[in-house]
Order: C-alpha cells, then sequence, then structure tokens
C-alpha cells in the first residue's frame, strides 16, 4: 500500500464532500479541488500495479469490490429519513448488544443468507419494489441502469444521473475497467498501453464526430482523460521505483513541491483558469505525483486516522448523499447551521465521515472479506482490502 496515495484518496472525497455543500471561498469560488479527477489518477495508476492476475480474476475482484457496496448505498439512499437515522443507530449500538444476543442475531442472518434462499430474495424483491413506489420520479428502468451502469443522457444532450447520483462516475470508472479487462486478456504487460489507447482512440472518434452517440459519449468524457494520466503515471513510476535509492530527500522536493503548489494554485485560482483544458487536466496529476516522489523519496504519511479515511473513501463517497438528507431532518427540528456556512459545512464533512467509517468497518469490510474469501482461498486474499 502506497500511504500517500490513502491519503490523496482521503482528501478526494472530502473535496467532493465540500463541494456538494455549497460552501464558497473567498471570491465566490465554489470548487471539489478536482475531487473525481483525482479518483481516476488513482484509479489509472492502481488498477495496472495491482492486477497482476487473468482477466477473470481481475473482472471478479473488480465487481466484489465496487457493486455491492454501491448497491447497498443505491437502496440506503432510497431509505426514508427515518429509516436512514435507525439504520446507523442500529450499527452504533451493535458492540454494545450482549454476546447473547448478537449470537443469535448472527445465526438468524446467516440462515437467512445462506439457507432460506427462496425468502431472502423474496423480501429482497418486496423492499425494491416498495423503494420504487414511494419515490413516483423512481421507474423500474432507471433503478436497473443505475444499478447495472447504463449509462443515459438526459434533455439537453447532458449527462443523465443514476438514483445514486454520484454513481455517474462509476459508470465511467467500469467501463474503464471493461477495456482494462478485454486487455489482460491480450497481454498483462501490455494491458495498460492498450487500455490508454483504447480510450484515445474513443476520444477522436467523438472529437472527430465520428461517434456522437450515447455511449461515445460518455465513454469519450473528458474526465477519462486521467484515466490516461494515470496509466502514464504508473509507467513512470514502475521506471522510478528501479532507482529510488538515487533520490535524495532535496531532489525529490524539488520535483513534489512546485507539482503540489501547481495543483493548489490552479485550484484556489478563479475557476475561469479551469475552463483552460490543458492547465485543468494538468492540476490532479500533478498532485498525484508529488505524492509518489516523496513516497519514493521515504516522505510517506503514516498517520493512522487519515490511513483509515483514505480507507473508507469509497463509503465517504457514496454515503455523503445520505448524510446530507439525515443533516436536513435534523435542521427541521433542531437550529443548525445552513450547509452553505462555515460550521455547516465543516460539521457535514465530519458527519459524512463517521458515517462513512462506521459503514466501513461495520459493513463494507465484513462483506469484502465474505465474498473475497467465498472464491479465493484464505491465504489469498489481499492484505488490503480496499483497493
Amino acid at each position: 500500500m502506497i500511504s500517500n496515495i490513502q491519503f490523496l484518496r482521503a482528501f478526494a472525497a472530502l473535496a467532493v464532500v465540500f463541494f456538494h455543500t455549497k460552501f464558497l471561498l473567498w471570491g465566490g469560488l465554489h470548487t471539489d479541488f478536482q475531487g473525481v479527477a483525482i479518483f481516476f489518477v488513482i484509479s489509472g495508476f492502481i488498477i495496472p500495479r495491482v492486477s497482476q492476475q487473468g482477466s477473470l480474476e481481475f473482472v471478479r475482484h473488480r465487481i466484489i469490490r465496487i457493486i455491492p457496496i454501491y448497491w447497498l448505498a443505491t437502496l440506503f439512499f432510497l431509505f426514508p429519513v427515518g429509516l436512514k437515522e435507525l439504520t446507523i443507530i442500529l450499527m452504533v449500538l451493535l458492540p454494545f448488544i450482549s454476546p447473547y444476543c448478537q449470537h443469535h442475531l448472527k445465526q438468524a442472518t446467516r440462515y437467512f443468507a445462506y439457507r432460506s434462499t427462496k425468502p431472502r430474495w423474496i423480501l429482497l424483491v418486496i423492499v425494491i419494489y416498495s423503494m420504487i413506489q414511494m419515490n413516483p420520479k423512481l421507474g423500474l428502468g432507471n433503478f436497473l441502469d443505475s444499478l447495472f451502469f447504463i449509462p443515459e443522457m438526459s434533455s439537453g444532450n447532458k449527462i443523465g444521473f443514476p438514483i445514486l447520483a454520484v454513481g455517474w462516475t462509476l459508470n465511467i470508472e467500469m467501463f474503464f475497467y471493461s477495456i482494462f479487462a478485454l486487455a489482460l486478456v491480450f497481454s498483462r504487460k501490455l494491458a495498460p498501453a492498450i487500455t490508454a489507447l483504447v480510450l484515445i482512440l474513443i476520444k477522436y472518434l467523438l472529437v472527430s464526430e465520428t461517434c456522437t452517440g450515447t455511449l461515445c459519449f460518455w465513454y469519450g468524457h473528458e474526465y477519462t482523460t486521467y484515466f490516461i494520466f494515470g496509466i502514464g503515471l504508473y509507467y513512470l513510476f514502475e521506471v522510478a521505483e528501479k532507482f529510488k535509492d538515487r533520490i535524495s530527500l532535496s531532489s525529490a522536493f524539488l520535483l513534489a513541491v512546485p507539482a503540489a503548489a501547481s495543483y493548489l494554485v490552479i485550484n484556489l485560482l478563479p475557476q475561469d483558469i479551469l475552463t483552460n483544458r490543458l492547465v485543468g487536466y494538468l492540476a490532479p496529476p500533478l498532485l498525484v505525483f508529488a505524492a509518489l516522489t516523496c513516497h519514493l523519496a521515504g516522505v510517506q504519511i503514516k498517520w493512522k486516522p487519515v490511513i483509515l479515511m483514505g480507507d473508507a473513501s469509497y463509503s465517504i463517497y457514496l454515503f455523503h448523499l445520505s448524510a446530507f438528507t439525515i443533516f436536513s431532518s435534523i435542521a427541521r427540528h433542531v437550529p443548525v447551521p445552513d450547509m452553505d456556512t462555515l460550521p455547516g459545512m465543516l460539521i457535514l464533512l465530519a458527519m459524512s465521515t463517521w458515517i462513512a467509517i462506521l459503514v466501513h468497518q461495520k459493513l463494507e469490510l465484513p462483506l469484502l472479506r465474505t465474498l473475497r474469501r467465498s472464491v479465493n482461498p484464505p491465504s489469498l486474499l489481499a492484505t488490503s482490502l480496499p483497493n
């Protein structure tokens, strides 16, 4: 695990939460600090590093890592506010329930999950149908499109958001995984390069108007550029690792500090600067480059709370909108600061992080262990599950 990357994951997730609070910085600046772009650069870098297995193993690993918790986050988002609050309270109280109650609760859960197949599916269908009926704007087609990462276009030829709005990035991410999986069939060594070339080709088809359909619009989206940058950093890092003993702290800082400073300057200046495509595209890979350079020089972030937030970054990203709805519900009964004020923004950052860490520890990690154990022997399980 590269701990500096975990720090960037935490930063990117909180940057997205910050953006959704609608808090304004000086001069009315409303920014997400390119949090999604940072995630995509990290994906382009990490996926080639952790994917030393075959195509089928890669697909299985990605499905287990991405889909179950996303589906649960989507269903949780559809819960009425009171049920969301009750779920969180039960997760908090679970460790304090007597061992006798915990034992019988686990026994009932195992029976329901592994032996009672028909009731399990019947209940799931009832829950999903109830959720759809409670939301008049939600149709079965939209629900299935959201769950299975099927891209849609809204009026005005714009991206159509899934039920869980932040899931639109997963539509693009899953396409990236699909290309990479196909590339692995041809060559494990060349898979990153093949993936980058396919992404570039799709962009060319879109820009040249050779392909103007929904799929080209989605998969040629400007954000896929960051996958390409990440793949480039992967190759650069592979070479740099061979010479890391020659990288001094001072030389690393000469590279990392200007790169990180450039990212901050680009994102803290008025948003007009990001309309310059070249400048805007360079900022996230510069930040990831700075983190990797520091790692090679031995400057690594080891603070456990930061690493924990990095591990929980996917949960932060998926569940923070539910935290917002709970916050809004509380605001109807208790005087709390507006979310676009400094206190409100800080409360939402803390609340989103706390809920996400709770979900990560009580739900995401046990789910990942169970699913990975079902397809791999325990000795082959990854030590760092959140990858």
